[in-house]
């Protein structure tokens, strides 16, 4: 399950500066820590013309095959097929490659259109190969949310394969690339939004050459569907089985339509109520006690927008709300605890004073008897903010600190861009000791790599200052590393000493706390843990989280408690 506490916690503003100043660009909005994906019609398709003109240098090196798949490691698992894909078993095929996410709308769309092209072409020896640096868990069941999953039948999915993206300089998505039967790569008019007439016209303009030269082009299929390989294994079971899949089918069919039947009053809020009640109790059935965990999730999501619908009858409401309470205790999965602990908040925000406070104080009663040190930090600091009647911004406090490095990371944003000729001191610094490696990502799941990096950072600044901005700036990547790279016990470790070290630093630097600062570190901190570093490391980050649980910043001070609970939590 994905960290409870990053749901609205990440630093957009900053986070979407490093996205588009050094990392991955998109024709379209990227949802960043959400758990649930909405629909492609909600999702934000107004750069999809700009993403035309992201294509990048980089992309243009990639000239054959075997750039992308001389070593097996760079994706780590397939979807559609039975053992991973070597550049042996693509040898005389034409093959598309496809880099793209669940979370990119343009992506999403050019799926089933893809997947028509594998089907189409199939017997002629073209294979169409889908990639995305996003695990295969997390592929398989955004598919399923959107209904695209039985549209994505016919091609060979890989996964987590950051390498990959590494390897191919990727930086803008969807980008499409089509290979010959040598492996030489057949240039097309784009490679960032390749329109399908285009793809189409490259594909049938081989199988001309090829039948000109009387080659048979006809070969074994690669796809089986169903099957998985690598770091995929886990969801093949997931795969073969339709029972889940009908249940959802059903579930999204009944979703798609609530809302406009709710508005054109030919659905009643208590019977919509009642077939949302239905789905959430047909959902705790199932292989293992959580049963379908998506479908109660997003079940108990709805409950928020049947409440505030203006026809709900008060009793209704009651009922809404009595049902959410007893999720919260009951359910077997944390993830559906998390969002009707969300709704509980939503609901009472904007009630009456003294709702409000009785709902906030019964939070915060219940999380007293929750182990989970995730789901109780979430039940507490919104208990505590109903209570008070003021919501918290997590984002780092705007200090001069932060305002100067969001600054630099601007200038090497531009620089980066062709935009500035000349780049600052210290955003030259940035990019020769965090960003001058193209394996951004894959370095922090290599230990030695992790130990160089944090080496260069004390070596290479030239002052205090400068020292703890780059450690800003990296530990600015860390709210992503679930997402993208596989950590290791040993490496969390390293990392969660890194930033215990540095937790305070900005009093050594300035001869008092820098609250933004120390909350990017905090952040972190929260997000890898402290189960790996050590006693010894736990006990030192206990006697520096003193000063900020005692914080007027509200963000620290909550931040920091996230962690004195999950050190309660692994002591206990």
């Amino acid at each position: 399950m994905a960290s409870l506490e990053r749901k609205g916690a990440i630093a957009l503003t900053t986070a979407g500066l490093l996205l588009s100043g050094a990392g991955l660009r998109m024709g379209c909005s990227s949802y960043v820590g959400s758990e649930t994906l909405p629909p492609i019609s909600a999702l934000d398709n107004n750069q999809n013309n700009k993403a035309s003109s992201l294509a990048t240098s980089k992309n243009e090196t990639i000239e054959d095959l075997s750039q992308l798949f001389a070593e097996p490691s760079l994706v780590r698992g397939w979807l559609n097929v039975n053992s991973d894909i070597t550049l042996e078993k693509l040898r005389g095929r034409i093959v598309v490659v496809d880099f793209w996410t669940t979370f990119c709308a343009p992506c999403l769309e050019a799926l089933p259109r893809l997947n028509n092209i594998a089907k189409q072409y199939g017997a002629d020896g073209v294979v169409v190969l889908a990639i995305t640096y996003e695990s295969a868990d997390t592929v398989v069941q955004n598919l399923k949310r959107l209904r695209l999953l039985d549209k994505v039948d016919n091609l060979i999915i890989g996964v987590d394969a950051n390498k990959a993206y590494e390897k191919a300089g990727i930086e803008a998505i969807p980008v499409t690339y089509l290979f010959g039967r040598d492996g030489k790569r057949i240039k097309l008019p784009q490679t960032v939004l390749v329109k399908e007439g285009d793809l189409r016209e490259g594909i049938e303009k081989l199988l001309k050459e090829d039948k000109s030269r009387g080659i048979n082009g006809r070969l074994f299929p690669l796809v089986q569907k169903g099957k998985a390989s690598g770091t995929a294994n886990q969801v093949e079971n997931e795969l073969a089985s339709t029972k889940n899949s009908l249940q959802e089918a059903a579930f999204y069919d009944f979703l798609a339509s609530m809302k406009r039947e709710l508005k054109e009053g030919t659905l009643s809020p208590t019977k919509c109520y009642q077939l949302l009640c239905s789905f959430y109790e047909g959902s705790l059935s199932g292989e293992n006690a959580k049963g379908n965990e998506a479908i109660r999730y997003l079940a108990t999501a709805r409950l928020a927008s049947l409440y505030l619908y203006e026809h709900t009858p008060s009793e209704l409401k009651k009922d809404i709300v009595e049902k959410l309470w007893k999720r919260i205790k009951e359910d077997p999965s944390l993830k559906v605890k998390d969002a009707a602990v969300d709704v509980i908040y939503g609901i009472f925000f904007y009630e009456k004073e003294e709702d409000r406070i009785k709902a906030g104080q019964r939070l915060r009663k219940l999380a007293k008897k929750v182990r989970n040190p995730d789901l109780r930090w979430n039940m507490e600091w919104k208990g505590e903010a109903l209570i008070k009647g003021k919501g918290f911004a997590f984002v780092a406090p705007q200090t001069q600190f932060i305002k100067w490095r969001d600054a630099v990371l601007q200038k090497l944003a531009a620089g980066e861009k062709g935009q500035n000729k000349i780049m600052s001191t210290e955003a030259q610094l940035i990019r020769e000791v965090l960003y001058s490696n193209k394996n951004r990502w894959s370095r922090w799941e290599d230990p030695q790599k992790l130990r160089s990096l944090f080496k260069a950072i004390r070596e290479k600044a030239r002052n205090p200052k400068e020292e703890m901005l780059l450690v800003s700036v990296l530990s600015l990547d860390v709210p992503f590393l679930e997402e993208r790279v596989s950590l290791s016990r040993e490496n969390k470790g390293l990392i969660g000493r890194f930033l215990i070290h540095y937790l305070g630093y900005s009093k050594k630097v300035y001869g008092r706390i820098d609250n933004g600062y120390e909350y990017t570190i905090l952040e972190a901190l929260g997000m890898i843990g402290v189960e790996e570093v050590g006693e010894k490391w736990r006990g030192v980050l206990k006697s520096k989280l003193n000063q900020f649980l005692a914080s007027k910043e509200d963000a620290v001070r909550l931040r920091a408690y996230l962690l004195k609970l999950k050190i309660e939590a692994v002591e206990r």
